[in-house]
């Protein structure tokens, strides 16, 4: 097993040198600079990526609990809102105009909206595992844990309300 794992290592430890001496050899040492990298892909991939990023882990956040499916909504939601903010004018036209801001912004919104319906869903999972347990031993805690797994699950409501912001702020870029 460590002999396949050497093997392996060695290969790609062999393929990665190869790599950067051809771009040395050829002068084209800008293309191993992250920056050229990100730079190059279009903006609209980066929109695209945030819808998918804010519904695939918004519905894995409702996965966790079955009280969660307003999450998967958000999530839902978000992604409408970031598609709309996509436009025509989201190409290469000027690296490292507005475009890329908005497409950053969008992605960056999708990402925040994601991660926080997933966390609210884990969040309401437990606190709904306590609220089961403590509500089995005393009826009269079940309004109070009710209230604490509102709070838990009014985080996925904040990141929807940053994401709506980001991707504001994303549309009065691309109209300037």
């Amino acid at each position: 097993m460590s002999l396949r794992l050497y093997s392996v290592g060695s290969i790609l430890g062999a393929l990665f040198t190869g790599i950067v001496l051809y771009y040395i050899i050829t002068d084209q040492m800008y293309r191993l600079d992250p920056g050229w990298f990100i730079m190059s892909i279009q903006p609209t991939l980066y929109a695209n990526l945030g819808i998918s990023f804010s519904i695939s882990l918004s519905v894995i956040g409702a996965a966790c609990i079955i009280f969660c499916e307003a999450v998967a909504i958000y999530g839902i939601i978000m992604a409408i809102v970031i598609s709309n903010g996509v436009t025509a004018k989201m190409t290469i036209s000027n690296p490292g105009g507005p475009q890329y801001a908005a497409g950053f912004l969008m992605f960056g919104a999708g990402l925040i909206v994601g991660f926080s319906n997933l966390f609210c869903g884990i969040c309401v999972g437990i606190v709904g595992s306590g609220a089961a347990l403590a509500d089995a031993q005393d009826a009269s805690l079940f309004v109070k844990v009710l209230i604490i797994e509102i709070f838990g699950s009014a985080i996925g409501l904040f990141g929807v309300i940053v994401g709506i912001l980001m991707t504001s702020k994303a549309s009065t870029l691309l109209a300037a």
